[in-house]
């Protein structure tokens, strides 16, 4: 029973629970969010399979027009 307003506790599974709703809301369906976050420091470049063309990513905002522009198709 409830009155609408529910808490999580914090840690993982909050964590995990706005990651979700990020990938959903962006349709980030190679989970370019996730990389973002814990694998991409130092330097936050992709590049495309030939290595002709690279994204440096540092800027959330530039992680958003990547995933938006060149994840879609």
């Amino acid at each position: 029973m409830g009155d609408g307003h529910f808490v999580f506790e914090g840690g993982a599974p909050l964590l995990a629970a706005l990651l979700d709703v990020l990938k959903e809301a962006i349709n980030d369906q190679y989970d370019y969010i996730s990389w973002w976050l814990y694998d991409a420091a130092p330097d936050y470049e992709v590049w495309t399979d030939d290595e002709k063309t690279k994204w440096c990513l540092k800027e959330p905002e530039a992680l958003y027009d990547f995933i938006r522009d060149e994840c879609q198709g």
